[in-house]
C-alpha cells in the first residue's frame, strides 16, 4: 500500500528523469546545429573580384590596361559549404560594362547551386582617340593640322569617340568645337566635294584615250557619287563620278 511518503519520492524521482531526458535531448540538438553550420565559410571577396574581372576582360571586348575598375563591393555573400568553388557571372541585359555597373554572380559548391550575389563596381574606359588641337567653327573642313592622339577617359561617351584621323580628314563640323576636346562622330557631317554652280573638268578616259571638256556641276557632290553636270561645250547635261573639287569623270 502507497503511503503519502511513497507518493512524494515517485515524483520527485519522475522529475528527476525528466529532467536529465530532456537536458539530454537539448545537448543532442545543439550538436546538431553545431555540425550543421561547421564547414561553412564565406567567400573571400578577392575571389568574387577575379571572376568579375574575367568577366569585364572577356565581354567588354579591350584590353585590360583600357579599364580601370574601382569601387567593387559584394553585396549577399553568405556562408556555403566548404569544397570546390565555382563563381558564374551573368552578362547583363543591354550588355553595357561602362561607368556603374551591378552584375549577378551565381555561387556553386561542388556543382550545386548555394547562392547568388551581386557584384557592384565602376568602370572607367581609356583609349586613345582623336581630340581637337584648336577651335574649330561651324562649318570648318576638318585636316590634319586640326587634330591630335590622346589618352582620355571615354567612359560617359564610348560609343561616339573618333578614333582614326584619317576617317574624318575631310568631313565638316555640324557645330562649333572647342579646342583639346574629344572629337565625337554627331559633331561631324559630310563635306561636299563639289557644290552646285562649281565649274569643273569632265574627264573621259577610253582605250587609252583621254578625252576633257568644261564642266559645269548642277548638285552638291562629295567624293565618289554620280551627280549631274552641264557639258558647257555642248550644252549637255550628263552624269560623271566626283573624283575631286576640280574633276568629275564619265563612266564608259
Amino acid at each position: 500500500m502507497l503511503t503519502l511518503r511513497h507518493i512524494h519520492i515517485f515524483l520527485v524521482f519522475t522529475l528527476i528523469v525528466l529532467f536529465d531526458v530532456q537536458g539530454k535531448s537539448a545537448n543532442a540538438l545543439q550538436a546538431n546545429i553545431n555540425n550543421d553550420t561547421q564547414g561553412y565559410h564565406t567567400i573571400a571577396p578577392a575571389l568574387f573580384r577575379k571572376a568579375f574581372d574575367q568577366f569585364v576582360s572577356k565581354y567588354s571586348g579591350r584590353d585590360a590596361a583600357n579599364v580601370v575598375i574601382s569601387k567593387f563591393k559584394v553585396l549577399r555573400d553568405e556562408p556555403v559549404p566548404q569544397g570546390k568553388v565555382q563563381i558564374s557571372v551573368i552578362p547583363n541585359r543591354n550588355n553595357k560594362l561602362v561607368e556603374y555597373v551591378r552584375l549577378k554572380a551565381e555561387v556553386r559548391v561542388n556543382g550545386i547551386l548555394q547562392n547568388k550575389v551581386t557584384l557592384c563596381a565602376w568602370l572607367d574606359i581609356f583609349e586613345t582617340v582623336v581630340c581637337v588641337s584648336r577651335n574649330l567653327k561651324r562649318g570648318r573642313v576638318i585636316s590634319q593640322n586640326d587634330l591630335y592622339m590622346d589618352r582620355r577617359n571615354i567612359s560617359d561617351m564610348v560609343e561616339d569617340v573618333v578614333m582614326d584621323k584619317d576617317q574624318v580628314v575631310g568631313l565638316m563640323a555640324k557645330h562649333n568645337i572647342k579646342a583639346d576636346d574629344i572629337l565625337k562622330q554627331w559633331v561631324l557631317k559630310k563635306n561636299p566635294v563639289v557644290k552646285r554652280g562649281d565649274m569643273v573638268t569632265i574627264l573621259v578616259l577610253s582605250r587609252g584615250l583621254r578625252i576633257t571638256a568644261p564642266g559645269k556641276v548642277l548638285d552638291d557632290g562629295f567624293k565618289g557619287d554620280s551627280i549631274s553636270v552641264l557639258n558647257t561645250m555642248s550644252d549637255k547635261k550628263i552624269f560623271a563620278r566626283v573624283i575631286d573639287t576640280s574633276t568629275v569623270q564619265v563612266d564608259i
